[in-house]
């Protein structure tokens, strides 16, 4: 059996060879032999070396001009610095209880602290124990958040002295609303005393100094 499919399988390939030897090379069938042998897979090949990058590319054109945006908001007023000075030259304020000196300044924010200094020359006299005290107001309180703001001198002598010295006054106060606020410097008796001849700012030049801060400090 196996003989008679070899002789047929020659005789048929002959007879189809001999059929297309007259045939021109482009008209003669083409035998597909790919099924006649096994397939098997190589090995993989290797990574090949990356490519050098390219140049950049051109800058691209400008897009379209946006709409023009709202207004912004900000609550600014009174952040910074807010300072005002007062100064006189040769005070010679002789009141012994009383206002000494004042000036008014613009506060812009409730929440914000004040804080004031005096400094000048301070004198108490007496030919006994004496005392002064000088303290600020605010619209004509003392401060109250978180104390009062105040400075003494005492003289304890039978002698009448009388020296002129530099002094300050100095501090913060809280709880002020905005506005115009009148500050000024004050002078009286200490408690427990009601004699003394006081003096501010002789022969020299004082100053008072306010400025408006945020801050926050305890009592």
């Amino acid at each position: 059996m196996l003989l008679e499919v070899c002789l047929l399988w020659t005789l048929c390939t002959g007879v189809t060879i001999a059929a297309t030897n007259d045939q021109p090379e482009a008209e003669r069938p083409k035998f597909d032999v790919s099924n006649m042998y096994p397939v098997v897979a190589g090995p993989p090949g290797t990574s090949g070396i990356p490519g050098i990058p390219g140049n950049p590319g051109m800058p691209g054109r400008d897009g379209v001009k946006g709409d023009k945006g709202d207004p912004g908001t900000c609550d600014c007023a009174g952040r910074g610095r807010n300072i005002k000075q007062c100064s006189w030259k040769e005070l010679n304020n002789g009141v012994d209880s009383g206002r000494i000196a004042g000036c008014t300044f613009n506060k812009n924010r409730d929440d914000s602290t004040l804080m004031v200094l005096f400094n000048g020359a301070m004198r108490v006299k007496s030919g006994a124990a004496a005392c002064k005290r000088w303290f600020f107001t605010f619209n004509g309180a003392e401060c109250a958040d978180p104390m009062t703001i105040e400075a003494m001198v005492y003289m304890d002598t039978e002698l009448s002295i009388n020296i002129h010295r530099a002094g300050t006054v100095q501090g913060l106060c809280a709880g002020i609303q905005r506005g115009v606020v009148d500050v000024a410097l004050w002078v009286e008796d200490c408690e427990g005393y009601s004699n003394g001849d006081s003096a501010t700012g002789w022969n020299s030049v004082s100053r008072l100094i306010i400025e408006e801060i945020e801050t926050s400090f305890n009592p």
